[in-house]
């Protein structure tokens, strides 16, 4: 039943993005821009709670199935005319629900914009974050500015830094991804 549901985890779920940092073969540094591409371009919310994603979708199928809700036709009824929805999970946070275009995976689910459990996030500061503890994992030293803008442009493909305002927001994200277990 959760296969009908479309969720990017390495988007949106903290627990998720760790485990991918903890296991990716550091070899493999130069495809990393294209495994976090689907983070995309833009800002988004980021769960930080302890549901973990297989939880998060077994009770959003079973407030759907509750209300009778779970096929395709009467979800997307019930997404009109806002095209979607907001619903609360058992630790309090909230999740907006849409419909997927993905085939067969109509229910979308991301958490709701400053959520409980939740952060609000540039893409490209959580991709250079994820790019940071990686790296690091082989590069035991402090990255400095210069290593920063070698990991953004050359293995990242993005701008460099240009401002400490977003090298801050950079330390912030690696600090919090480093730290919660």
């Amino acid at each position: 039943m959760s296969s009908r549901i479309l969720f990017n985890g390495l988007k949106h779920h903290y627990q998720i993005i760790q485990n991918f940092i903890n296991t990716y073969d550091t070899k493999s540094m130069h495809l990393l821009e294209q495994q976090i591409c689907s983070i995309g371009n833009s800002q988004m919310d980021l769960y930080t709670g302890n549901l973990s994603e297989t939880t998060i979708k077994e009770e959003v199928i079973t407030l759907l199935t509750t209300a009778n809700l779970l096929s395709e036709i009467d979800f997307k009824e019930f997404l009109h005319p806002e095209q979607y929805r907001s619903v609360f999970l058992s630790d309090g946070s909230l999740w907006i629900l849409r419909f997927g275009e993905k085939a067969g995976q109509y229910i979308h689910i991301h958490p709701a914009r400053y959520s409980m459990h939740t952060i609000r996030v540039k893409a490209t500061t959580l991709k250079t974050a994820i790019g940071v503890l990686v790296w690091q994992k082989e590069n035991i030293s402090e990255i400095e500015i210069k290593q920063l803008n070698y990991l953004r442009k050359d293995i990242l493909k993005m701008s460099p830094i240009r401002s400490l305002e977003d090298a801050n927001s950079v330390w912030k994200m690696v600090n919090l991804l480093a730290a919660k277990e």
